[in-house]
């Protein structure tokens, strides 16, 4: 069996890789029975879509598969996400920085200063041209391709 990631190896990873891990989970997650990828159902329970789905974000994909967090009966992940973003602390998390990863909003997810970089700029760009007004998203090869740019400067 797979050991599980902490959230301590979630925050200690660089933005690139935080990408490519949310990428993959979220590809895994939906094809999961009972699980749909649903960006516009950030910590939604199950009763707002129906009771036999989990609807997730990347960043919940990445609480069920890397971090092995199982859904319950009624929320879905809603006490997890709810949790795990820690609202009113002014914290960033793991899964905040996956949400902007995921918008392409690199200022608050890379090492303060290479915000300016223009690599830096240039992957969130990518990534912000590519969001689908729909699915809330870009496909999946502009966020490996944004990653890989993120990597080439240390991020």
């Amino acid at each position: 069996m797979k050991k599980k990631m902490t959230l301590h190896e979630l925050y200690a990873m660089r933005p690139s890789d935080l990408l490519r891990l949310a990428v993959r989970d979220a590809r895994a997650v939906s094809k999961r029975p009972n699980t749909q990828l649903n960006m516009h159902a950030i910590a939604q329970n199950r009763e707002s879509y129906g009771a036999d789905v989990c609807h997730v974000c990347m960043a919940g994909a990445v609480m069920l598969k890397s971090l092995g967090m199982e859904p319950d009966s009624k929320n879905g992940l809603r006490k997890a996400c709810a949790d795990a973003y820690a609202p009113g602390t002014g914290e960033e998390t793991p899964f905040t920085r996956i949400n902007d990863l995921r918008q392409g909003n690199m200022c608050s997810v890379v090492t303060y200063g290479d915000a300016r970089n223009a690599t830096v700029k240039a992957a969130g760009a990518m990534i912000r041209d590519k969001v689908s007004s729909v699915t809330l998203r870009a496909p999946w090869a502009v966020y490996l391709r944004a990653a890989d740019l993120l990597e080439s400067v240390g991020q």
